[in-house]
């Protein structure tokens, strides 16, 4: 009998049992992954997490102890600080899986069981690649490592504190198989779906002949079945497994690419500009391995998406989800070039798709979901009258004044204001800061300010789309509407303007000790506080739609456990997938270009919080008691309303989850 060659994800799980991390390896006489819990596992990964807090035992007690003398006291509190959040979220991560060994184990064997049977003889060539990548990078970044950190920038610190340090990089070699391991998966589940959905094509191709057979009826539901399958095993269980520690990767990444930044800025190696480069790029690796697993986890999504292809739907193109593949470095240069392109024929009439049920005339004064419309109208990004009787979304002339007024007078006032900040950036610099900590400040209000000139001149292009892309999902809205979705629109309206309070009374707080003149002060306030209230209303929406589509599937789907009838079945199946292909283009196309760029500035937004605590609180800046407390409780406020916001509309999937039922 021929053996079976060991499944694509082998490798990763044998480096995973090394680290201590995963208890699973291959059984090559029951030709099957299994849990094998021993003795040395359990001894390497007790030995891996008492080392993680010994460091960090070191890190806390000597924390002043050796500080670069090239850095300020605030860049090398902000180090520290780097290096004992790795310590944390890496002792963090390995508890999580070595907790969640059972559920781990079901989802690899599940894999293994739909590969052998659906994907026979077929080996996958990006595992192995990424193996080999993962490999050699790793190999490069603990060179760069030894080079680096041993012999120059820790070369005059003590033994015990070098030894610490090797934390750091076990982070990050432990998080780069994490992340290939959880990209391998998502990849074979990728592929399984694909060839799943070419099956139901075929069957479905032979359903719609004159002679059908049982045979093809029973396939067409064990294919049905199978995908639901894999979307509950995607969704559910390898989220489960793998989403806490992306997620974990994801923050950590803000901080590590701060602090390379800085380290780089501040230090003179006198090497060339292409070294230094280099370097940066060496150190950056981590940081882009995690930028390469969140563009990659999107792949089943997309997908699932194209589901209606089997069901002879009309047939659109996908140019929203191609957006996702960008890099964060060029995102918001390359999403304005995009736009300008697609802007024409704007006079265009609206196509406003509305309509009234005459069984249900709703008066619509008190439907939570008008709050968003008129905000958003009140910030000129989506200037359209709402008509409360006939539930109609228009766009009329003074509509059509009030945006292109709005839109220029935000032009004018951000550009104002990045050309304010780049001649007099001496104005804008902070008494509680040095000049790291303004240097970073003056890119963050500038990275800010041409923000919110693409934001909402990408609005302002694409307002006719926007427009009919709400109508219809209001239409939608106004035949699924319930009394829980009243109550988690208004939920979120509340939260949204708690929120942007606790964001003023933060910023107002804050720069009050910043020894700032009043209009530098103002200018921090008020591009910070607006691009809260414009950028945030946008993802708190765009979480609202994506329920309203979730409300339709799910009533659709009741239709269909009703139904007996095969006719109204394949009508309810038709406009069930319609409403798939709206999510799978118009609504991505419309909000997820806008949302891509909004993550990696508030990721970037993300150390100022850990920065105003180091230069107010624990330099010993402040005398009085209270003051202490005030300024402690303000730096752990300060980045809660932005990150409260990413991860609200990251963990959204109410979508995928109602497809799959």
């Amino acid at each position: 009998m021929r053996k079976r060659r060991p499944m694509e994800l082998y490798p990763y799980y044998s480096i995973c049992r090394y680290l201590g991390i995963l208890c699973i390896e291959y059984d090559s006489r029951m030709d099957r992954f299994r849990l094998r819990r021993s003795v040395i596992f359990y001894l390497i990964h007790l030995v891996v997490q008492i080392y993680l807090i010994s460091c960090m035992v070191i890190l806390v007690c000597f924390w002043t102890f050796h500080f670069n003398y090239e850095m300020t006291a605030t860049g090398n509190h902000y180090e520290r600080l780097v290096l004992l959040s790795a310590m944390i979220i890496q002792f963090v991560q390995n508890a999580w899986l070595f907790l969640l060994q059972k559920l781990q184990i079901h989802v690899v064997r599940q894999v293994e069981l739909y590969k052998r049977k659906y994907l026979t003889g077929l080996r996958l060539k990006l595992p192995q690649r990424l193996f080999v990548v993962l490999v050699f990078s790793n190999i490069i970044y603990f060179s760069h490592f030894l080079n680096a950190c041993i012999t120059d920038w820790l070369g005059h610190i003590s033994v015990l504190f070098r030894i610490s340090t090797i934390g750091f990089f076990l982070r990050a070699l432990t998080s780069s198989f994490i992340q290939g391991t959880y990209i391998s998966l998502i990849h074979v589940i990728r592929h399984l779906l694909q060839c799943n959905q070419a099956q139901l094509t075929v069957v479905v191709h032979q359903l719609q002949q004159p002679k059908r057979s049982c045979g093809d009826v029973l396939r067409l539901r064990a294919c049905l079945d199978t995908h639901d399958r894999l979307l509950i095993l995607c969704t559910d269980e390898v989220s489960i497994v793998y989403g806490f520690s992306i997620w974990l990767c994801l923050l950590f990444s803000s901080l590590d690419s701060t602090s390379i930044l800085y380290i780089t800025m501040v230090t003179d190696t006198g090497k060339s500009v292409y070294e230094n480069i280099l370097r940066s790029t060496i150190w950056l690796l981590p940081t882009i391995m995690t930028a390469a697993t969140a563009l990659m986890s999107d792949t089943v999504h997309v997908q699932l998406l194209r589901m209606p292809e089997t069901f002879t739907l009309p047939q659109y193109t996908a140019v929203g989800n191609t957006y996702f593949v960008i890099n964060f470095g060029v995102i918001c240069i390359v999403i304005s070039l995009i736009y300008l392109g697609f802007y024409a024929s704007r006079q265009r009439l609206l196509a406003v798709l509305a309509f009234v049920l005459y069984h249900n005339h709703r008066d619509l004064r008190n439907c939570h979901a008008k709050r968003f419309l008129k905000l958003y109208y009140m910030l000129g990004m989506l200037c359209a009258r709402f008509d409360d009787r006939e539930c109609l979304l228009q766009s009329t002339a003074g509509s059509e004044r009030y945006a292109l007024f709005h839109m220029l007078i935000v032009l004018i006032a951000a550009l104002a204001s990045f050309i304010y900040v780049c001649l007099r950036p001496q104005e804008l610099y902070m008494g509680i800061y040095n000049d790291t900590g303004n240097y970073y400040e003056l890119i963050n209000i500038r990275s800010f300010c041409i923000g919110l000139c693409l934001l909402h001149l990408c609005l302002y292009m694409r307002r006719q789309r926007h427009i009919e892309l709400v109508s219809r999902l209001l239409r939608l809205h106004r035949l699924c509407t319930d009394a829980a979705m009243e109550r988690y629109f208004r939920r979120n309206f509340n939260v949204y303007v708690a929120l942007a309070v606790l964001c003023l009374v933060n910023y107002l707080n804050g720069y009050a000790r910043a020894g700032l003149s009043r209009i530098p002060t103002l200018l921090y306030i008020v591009v910070y506080l607006y691009s809260f209230s414009a950028m945030c209303l946008l993802l708190v929406f765009f979480v609202c739609l994506q329920h309203i589509v979730a409300a339709g599937l799910a009533k659709f789907n009741s239709q269909l456990v009703e139904n007996i009838s095969v006719s109204n079945c394949k009508h309810l199946l038709y406009k069930r997938h319609r409403l798939l292909d709206i999510v799978a283009v118009e609504l991505i196309a419309c909000f997820g270009v806008l949302v891509l760029p909004i993550v990696p500035l508030v990721l970037f937004l993300a150390p100022s919080g850990p920065l105003f605590l180091i230069s107010t609180v624990m330099e010993g800046k402040l005398k009085q008691p209270f003051e202490y407390i005030r300024y402690c409780i303000t730096s752990c406020l300060w980045n809660i309303p932005w990150l409260a916001m990413i991860t609200f509309m990251l963990r959204s999937n109410v979508i995928t989850t109602e497809v799959s039922q």
